[in-house]
């Protein structure tokens, strides 16, 4: 279909750290470079979760609640080698140049030890792995996430989309603002971390899921 127009909303997030004065004034490390590289790390975590997986409604919409239902598979803890196939080819052709699956990594353990007379979707034999290497699959790039749901009754264990229909907007980076005074009687400097961002699908069938059985 025609690339629609996406109503995007930029959500707020915020962290207060709260730091010793004593720790701050006498250790030899440089706390706020640990700090600053800790809050990062809970940046991309968050943002990993909502691009994947936000309900859309006070978060950003992840690319599985707006991508298209593929596949309902047999099984509501395991797919079979024939499902992952036709997991590829839900997504259509004109997306497939490119895209990439994203799952649990408990799911992809399952997926990588599928078997039919052979490893199916690990070089066989195994020495020849290094080949490809476990980053691809079924000649994509296959990426985990513990945002994406483990095998459950009607879960969305498996996606596969093209990102370049995924809509990123953000407003100014991370800023951090240090305040000396309002937690000084418990003797402690806050840190306050705020950054701004939003997210959304442009095109639903950019982006196919495979949800488990629903019992």
């Amino acid at each position: 279909g025609d690339l629609g127009v996406l109503a995007a909303t930029i959500y707020n997030y915020t962290k207060l750290q709260k730091i010793s004065q004593q720790l701050l004034e006498d250790t030899v490390v440089d706390l706020i470079t640990f700090f600053s590289n800790r809050w990062g790390r809970a940046a991309g975590l968050t943002d990993n979760e909502h691009f994947l997986v936000g309900t859309g409604t006070g978060q950003p919409q992840g690319a599985v609640v707006g991508g298209t239902a593929g596949t309902v598979l047999a099984s509501a803890s395991t797919i079979t080698a024939a499902e992952m196939i036709v997991a590829y080819y839900d997504l259509p052709q004109p997306y497939r140049d490119g895209a990439t699956f994203v799952m649990k990594d408990s799911t992809e353990k399952i997926v990588r030890g599928l078997t039919t007379v052979d490893f199916a979707f690990v070089d066989t034999p195994q020495g020849g792995a290094g080949r490809t290497g476990l980053d691809n699959l079924i000649g994509q790039r296959a990426f985990s996430s513990d945002s994406m749901a483990a095998f459950a009754i009607n879960a969305k264990v498996i996606l596969h989309g093209l990102w370049k229909y995924y809509a990123i907007l953000e407003r100014k980076g991370m800023t951090v603002s240090r305040n000396d005074k309002l937690y000084e009687a418990n003797g402690q400097v806050g840190f306050f971390v705020n950054y701004r961002l939003g997210g959304g699908v442009m095109q639903a069938e950019a982006f196919s899921f495979t949800a488990a059985a629903a019992a």
